[in-house]
């Protein structure tokens, strides 16, 4: 726990707005640029999560509810830049991480055993060419995610207890999403593909024993809009298909046979109440019944619900407003309640709803500052110490992480201790036209390095390990001599831990 609580050393900073009345609580990570997804995992009560902390650099951090720091993994995954990170599964003293998307140095990509202990890094399995948020599926302690080879697209299964990786299916060529589900047994495969002129998406069962696709998609599982999302009740899975009749609508498929259709919303409309990519066919299962967001040409994006008991569609919620889209996404069940982020009013932003069956979905806290889904920012859930906790970013995309608690309104939570980055750094000019001043701002003496590289990793300038007081320092980046384009400069101190990494440009 020392280590735990020990010195930051990342361009990052984490604040707390605290909203007692309403159960939440904010803690907001700072960030250089457009942050990426952060992925959660709760290991030996701790919460893990992945975030950006400088341009396309990716860090891990820890918390215990109340405070979060780094762990110093981003520099044991080898050279090269651009680590992204996802936490696969937890074993021992271990968390199980995918590394991808270097394209400075594939031979690093892979999964690692990233040690605790003494916070070093374990290659189990090298790969080249994974791309995405590539996570599928877990179960039973395996995880299977997708990349792309030398030649092909794969998912890959890893058994996190025997630290094995085997390729688990061969995908078509030009994928660009993947889902997948495995239910009563059989493994489904939801895709999209892209071809010169069009995009298209389907369903297929997997092979196992060929490690391949079957020969034939779903029953009506085409669609040339969003790929379906997949979901199991009563061993059948439920998902978005289409025909020429009825449009895009809801079908169960019990593992053989044709696939039956259970919604007729509205003949020709899709189930996302038009062609809009905003809505990527989200289905949840809560209490034995399906939800998703679907629209009947007036009423557009409004959420129902489907009862396979009953075999009955009904419409939960529809804004007053019909121009208004309330097009629920991003769905978790917490504590056997429906948790959802959902539209309201003439606002794109989506805010989070909850719905018991009870009632109408009601809205928890009006968020301001959340971007609406279309900035292609996605939430991750997790529950901690009987909170949820998900991921969403602000309009000036920092990385926001919150805590929702459903109990009984109590005292306002202690404020997180916060988290001072030893250096803040700016660049001027940027861009610039010759040489450029790094201006620096030392909250303690520190002894670091200064290297400037071009997109592709090559090192174009090094100034070595020095010794700097705190306060004000302007370093000169000889880049007068170098070719318009992109560079980024990175400090590191003395044990070669990253302190700050930023972007520049040459005009």
């Amino acid at each position: 726990m020392t280590k735990l609580l020990s010195l930051i050393l990342f361009s990052c900073m984490l604040a707390l707005g605290a909203m007692a009345q309403t159960g939440f609580t904010k803690y907001i990570l700072y960030v250089n640029i457009s942050p990426d997804p952060a992925n959660m995992y709760v290991h030996k009560n701790l919460m893990y999560l992945t975030a950006q902390s400088a341009p396309y650099v990716q860090v891990l951090l820890a918390g215990d509810g109340t405070s979060f720091v780094k762990r110093n993994n981003a520099a044991s995954v080898g050279t090269g830049f651009f680590p992204y990170l996802q936490i696969l599964g937890g074993k021992g003293d271990s968390l199980i991480m995918l590394v991808f998307d270097r394209p400075t140095n594939h031979a690093v990509e892979g999964v690692y055993a990233y040690n605790l202990k003494n916070d070093t890094m374990y290659l189990l399995h090298g790969h080249s060419g994974l791309s995405g948020w590539p996570i599928l599926l877990s179960e039973n302690n395996k995880v299977y995610y997708w990349g792309k080879t030398l030649t092909d697209f794969v998912i890959y299964q890893h058994n996190i207890t025997t630290g094995a990786t085997d390729t688990f299916c061969h995908l078509p060529p030009d994928i660009l999403e993947v889902k997948m589900a495995l239910v009563n047994g059989k493994y489904y495969v939801s895709q999209k593909h892209r071809t010169t002129t069009s995009f298209f998406c389907d369903i297929y069962t997997v092979d196992v024993a060929n490690r391949k696709l079957s020969s034939a998609p779903l029953p009506n599982s085409y669609n040339d809009v969003n790929i379906s999302g997949l979901a199991a009740i009563y061993n059948d899975l439920y998902y978005v298909g289409y025909t020429t009749a009825y449009g895009t609508e809801l079908y169960r498929y019990s593992g053989s046979g044709p696939a039956t259709r259970l919604t007729d919303i509205n003949t020709n409309v899709n189930i996302d109440g038009g062609n809009s990519l905003n809505s990527p066919f989200n289905l949840a299962v809560y209490d034995n019944r399906l939800y998703f967001g679907a629209g009947d040409g007036t009423t557009t994006l409004s959420l129902y619900e489907y009862y396979p008991a009953a075999n009955a569609t009904t419409l939960i919620y529809k804004t007053p407003n019909k121009y208004v889209k309330f097009n629920p996404i991003d769905f978790y069940v917490y504590h056997n309640r429906l948790f959802m982020f959902a539209k309201e009013y003439q606002s794109n932003v989506h805010q989070p709803y909850i719905y018991d069956r009870t009632d109408t979905p009601q809205r928890l806290i009006r968020m301001q500052t959340v971007t609406a889904p279309n900035t292609y920012t996605q939430r991750y859930y997790t529950e901690y110490k009987n909170d949820l906790w998900f991921t969403a970013s602000d309009s000036a995309q920092n990385l926001q992480l919150w805590r929702y608690n459903d109990s009984a309104l109590g005292p306002p939570p202690q404020a997180v201790r916060e988290i001072v980055a030893p250096v803040r750094a700016s660049v001027y000019p940027n861009p610039a036209t010759a040489d450029a001043i790094l201006s620096l701002d030392l909250k303690q003496a520190l002894k670091f390095s200064v290297q400037l590289t071009d997109i592709g990793g090559h090192v174009l300038y090094t100034k070595a390990v020095q010794a700097y007081n705190a306060g004000k320092q302007l370093l000169v980046l000889p880049t007068g001599s170098y070719p318009a384009g992109m560079y980024i400069y990175t400090l590191k101190d003395e044990t070669g831990s990253l302190l700050h990494s930023g972007r520049l440009v040459k005009e």
